[in-house]
């Protein structure tokens, strides 16, 4: 089943853009990935992507696309979760564009002392959920990765500032600063809770760029935490209405 799927998407008529333009390129030039202009992500993400960018032509983009599949699969667990996940507009878009932001369900389901690596691979989609890992072991962890990271690359956030931060405006899916004042109190009950979805909606709260595909986390954690069947059904649907609608579809 598994090499079906990624025969699939192999031959399936997708650019997977942002992987061969950004990703893939930023993942072979793993000493410095910040040449690549645009790239905002942390290199510890280019350390794991290094071999599956090996891989030449599309397979590369297809296993991008099989790895992100599987997240959500061991994530979700149940198939009809699974089903209402994929069929978001997040999803959808993080397939065709070829981007991570599937692989933070990874750190979901990871021990707390290293989930806060992969959540930050993307963090604009889910960074407060880090909040519900907080323990000796896993500050130790984040910190000794984060020093190193700054020796190795160089201080590699202000090569970020300099080069990455490049907003679409086009597609800037935030409602910052409006949205504000609701993340204070989605953060307040998400750690109250322990909630990863309550978090998620925070962080997007706070954040003031953010695109579409980077809602997967909040819907998906949304879906694995809600009983009811409808919540499943509703946020895909609203989720293509906010792209439709908000965002609009860019040329």
């Amino acid at each position: 089943m598994v090499a079906m799927v990624y025969v699939a998407f192999v031959y399936m008529p997708v650019t997977y853009g942002d992987w061969y333009k950004f990703f893939k390129p930023a993942s072979l030039a793993i000493s410095d990935p910040y040449e690549i202009n645009g790239i905002l992500n942390p290199p510890w993400a280019f350390v794991l992507l290094h071999p599956l960018a090996q891989l030449p032509g599309r397979l590369s983009g297809a296993g991008l696309a099989l790895l992100s599949v599987i997240a959500v699969v061991m994530y979700a667990r149940s198939p009809w979760k699974v089903l209402a996940i994929c069929a978001s507009a997040p999803f959808v878009f993080v397939i065709i564009l070829g981007q991570l932001d599937a692989l933070i369900l990874f750190g979901f389901i990871l021990p707390a002392s290293i989930s806060s690596l992969l959540i930050l691979v993307k963090p604009q989609g889910a960074f407060l959920t880090i909040l519900n890992r907080l323990n000796i072991k896993s500050l130790v962890v984040l910190a000794v990765s984060v020093l190193l990271s700054l020796v190795v690359w160089n201080l590699w956030p202000i090569k970020v500032l300099r080069h990455g931060l490049i907003p679409d405006v086009l597609r800037n899916a935030s409602l910052f600063p409006f949205s504000l004042p609701i993340a204070f109190i989605l953060a307040y009950y998400g750690v109250r809770r322990r909630s990863d979805a309550l978090l998620c909606w925070a962080t997007l709260c706070a954040v003031p760029f953010f695109q579409t595909h980077s809602i997967l986390p909040a819907i998906a954690t949304s879906i694995h935490e809600v009983k009811d069947w409808r919540v499943w059904l509703l946020l895909p649907i609203l989720s293509w209405f906010y792209y439709a609608f908000y965002v609009g579809w860019v040329n």
